[in-house]
């Protein structure tokens, strides 16, 4: 995202407006701002989506309609192949920010059929989405399997394809940036395994492939199922209905062991 848009921490704070408090047009910038993933991001507060794309961005919930972008995104032609104007999934906003000449159904002007191919190309800043803590897109619940597609298809591959039985993201100790750990786990009836962390990582996230599911514990070793009284998990990621990315709680993340367990 350019630089312009948040100049500083201080100067930020100066201007965003209160919860709850919507501008009354959107910041100049906003169609190229959302085109790389702003709205979506949830390292930008909902107070910022207010202040600076209140009319572009549906998680800003501010009333109001949207606003064309003066040019298709480069992937644009590739998502309308794949149906991205005609699909009810996709709101308006969305379509008129990415494919504002390609999609009638943005309502923009200039609107009509892709004539090029565009290159396929995701987002410059999924890398950097990715690894850092506070954001972990990929393995973010917050984030829909859509909005990784559209976005960072190649940095959320792993997470696109849910090849893997779980996975948990890991910001290991003194690091900054976040990894991603797959686990194939255990298959009722086989006995379930424990995997040990390192004193001072901590798990943020997990994933669980349907009928599928992640423990963590707060011990190195504990006692599974089936042994007698087994040691209860401290969280559970549960992917028994269908798949499913999860945060760990805060008071949690210290685990030192967790378990991927699936049934048949």
């Amino acid at each position: 995202m350019n630089r312009s848009l948040l100049i500083s921490a201080g100067v930020l704070s100066m201007v965003v407006l209160a919860s709850g408090q919507c501008a009354l047009s959107d910041h100049p910038n906003c169609a190229s701002w959302v085109r790389n993933g702003f709205c979506v991001n949830s390292a930008y507060s909902v107070q910022m989506k207010q202040q600076y794309c209140p009319k572009s961005c549906p998680e800003a919930g501010c009333s109001g309609g949207g606003q064309c972008a003066l040019s298709d995104h480069p992937n644009c032609a590739n998502w309308v192949r794949n149906g991205f104007c005609v699909n009810s999934a996709y709101s308006v906003q969305m379509k008129q920010q990415y494919c504002p000449k390609s999609c009638p159904e943005a309502g923009c002007s200039g609107g009509g059929a892709a004539t090029t191919t565009a290159p396929k190309v995701q987002n410059a800043n999924c890398k950097k989405w990715n690894e850092d803590p506070a954001n972990v897109f990929c393995g973010n619940e917050k984030i829909t399997a859509d909005q990784k597609k559209i976005f960072c298809f190649d940095t959320c591959k792993a997470e696109i394809a849910n090849t893997d039985n779980c996975a948990v993201y890991i910001q290991a100790t003194g690091a900054t940036t976040v990894t991603r750990k797959a686990a194939a786990g255990t298959v009722a009836p086989a006995p379930a395994t424990s995997t040990a962390t390192t004193t001072g990582d901590k798990i943020l996230h997990a994933f669980a492939k349907q009928k599928c599911k992640v423990d963590v514990y707060d011990i190195a070793a504990p006692v599974l199922p089936p042994t007698a009284n087994p040691t209860a998990p401290k969280q559970t990621c549960d992917g028994t209905a269908a798949d499913k990315f999860c945060k760990i709680d805060a008071a949690n993340q210290a685990a030192l062991s967790y378990v991927c367990s699936c049934t048949a």
